[in-house]
């Protein structure tokens, strides 16, 4: 039987969130990752951040804020009525991305400090590599869904840089997890046929 395509992360992110007990940060909200998200920060009192680009979507989940857990509108992204990216006219991608890296440097000030977990799942997709590169030494652990389509989403070769990696490819989409602080192979119990 055929995995729906849109929660072939769930495994990874299930088991990076109960393997650490800090902040999640998840960029790119989804009915297969936030109510995860949500669920994981009331049940262990930790706290997460959802931000999302679409207001159609912030809209649907916003309903999942609690007071630990913050569902963030990231605005100035438009997307078309079956949710595919539409920029604006004019517009580079280059100051879409200054958006998210201006949107990030605000988070300074609710003093998460390390954050356990980072899920990266946005779109458009082009804000996936500058969220890794942000996230490298901020995260204990970065998460990233669709790693199987490198050259759509340019995932290389900031994955290479990362001091540990372990590919979940069990299912499709594949995901991948990155470390700089620790050995992402703790998780390969995951992928039975792989983990000897």
């Amino acid at each position: 039987m055929a995995m729906n395509p849109y929660s072939t992360h769930q495994a990874l992110l299930v088991a990076a969130l109960a393997h650490t007990d800090g902040p999640i940060i998840e960029m790119g909200g989804g009915w297969y990752s936030t109510p995860l998200i949500s669920s994981f920060s009331v049940a262990s009192q930790r706290r997460a951040l959802t931000i999302e680009t679409g207001e159609y979507v912030f809209n649907l989940l916003n309903g999942l804020a609690t007071d630990l857990h913050e569902v963030l509108f990231l605005p100035g992204f438009d997307f078309d009525q079956i949710g595919k990216f539409a920029p604006r006219q004019g517009r580079s991608l280059a100051s879409y991305v200054n958006l998210q890296e201006n949107f990030l440097a605000t988070l300074s000030h609710r003093d998460l400090g390390m954050v356990s977990v980072a899920f990266v799942d946005q779109a458009p997709g082009f804000l996936r590599v500058p969220a890794i590169e942000y996230f490298a030494d901020k995260a204990e652990y970065i998460i990233m869904h669709d790693t199987e389509h490198v050259a759509y989403y340019h995932y290389e070769p900031v994955l290479s840089t990362f001091a540990s990696r372990w590919d979940f490819t069990l299912h499709k989409p594949q995901s991948v997890i990155v470390s700089n602080r620790h050995d992402c192979s703790v998780f390969k119990y995951l992928d039975p046929a792989r983990s000897t």
